[in-house]
């Protein structure tokens, strides 16, 4: 379930078993795949098929990712990612998340990334993919 609200999406995900270690808590590297996906939850949202831009010849690449770990989630917790984007002067896209359990207060845990769209020949396109 996805909830965009102004320039804020609202994704909501659930802890899977394997995603934990032998004492219940996710492993770090899982909260990549979760950032993941709602940013392409994000882009959806606005329009954005990354598939559809892929066989355009436009593919979004991570340049950047930043993750701090405040919380940990246990196994079967419910919680959002909520997904703020911007584009910079580079007209890199920097995404700001948050990992916030759904009944609990505080940040589980936070991201800074940046990306950008590059053709097939590995340039960056500079203008006309997404505008926020």
């Amino acid at each position: 379930m996805a909830k965009l609200t102004k320039d804020r999406l609202f994704s909501e995900f659930r802890v899977r078993h394997h995603e934990c270690d032998f004492g219940g808590v996710v492993y770090h590297a899982i909260y990549c795949n979760y950032f993941d996906q709602a940013r392409y939850e994000f882009l959806r949202s606005v329009g954005a098929d990354l598939d559809t831009l892929r066989r355009g010849g436009a593919n979004l690449l991570l340049l950047r990712s930043d993750i701090r770990y405040f919380k940990p989630l246990i196994a079967d917790d419910i919680f959002f990612v909520t997904t703020e984007v911007t584009q910079n002067q580079e007209n890199d896209f920097e995404f700001r998340q948050n990992i916030v359990k759904r009944d609990e207060e505080g940040l589980t845990s936070t991201s800074f990334s940046v990306a950008a769209f590059f053709d097939k020949e590995g340039r960056k396109i500079e203008r006309g993919i997404l505008r926020f």
